[in-house]
């Protein structure tokens, strides 16, 4: 599991939807250690090199390198990709924010 378990327990949950509500200027949320520490090792130690990114920008505005497509990187990525579009994530930012019918996509 890449997401840490103990921001999905229901007392997690109460404590993120009271300072989302209360947060200033406007409603946010910042969560430290959302990922294990097992989760962010294994990403930071499997991290894509630049020639592994398949896409080069480079003009006036912008120098960067992308890579999309996450089953040409670490199982890693694609563990972490699976848990950010799933169902637990969206029913936990519902609880938390309050906005029904939360959904993520994958585009």
């Amino acid at each position: 599991m890449m997401l840490n378990s103990k921001h999905f327990a229901e007392s997690a949950i109460q404590q993120y939807r009271k300072e989302f509500d209360n947060a200033d200027p406007y409603r946010h949320l910042i969560i430290d250690n959302f990922l294990t520490t097992e989760g962010a090792d294994a990403l930071n130690a499997n991290f894509p090199t630049v020639d592994d990114l398949k896409v080069h920008w480079k003009s006036l505005n912008e120098k960067k390198s992308e890579g999309s497509d996450f089953e040409k990187f670490h199982t890693s990525f694609r563990d972490l990709k699976l848990e950010l579009f799933g169902e637990k994530l969206s029913e936990w930012v519902t609880q938390v924010t309050g906005i029904e019918e939360v959904f993520i996509t994958d585009d």
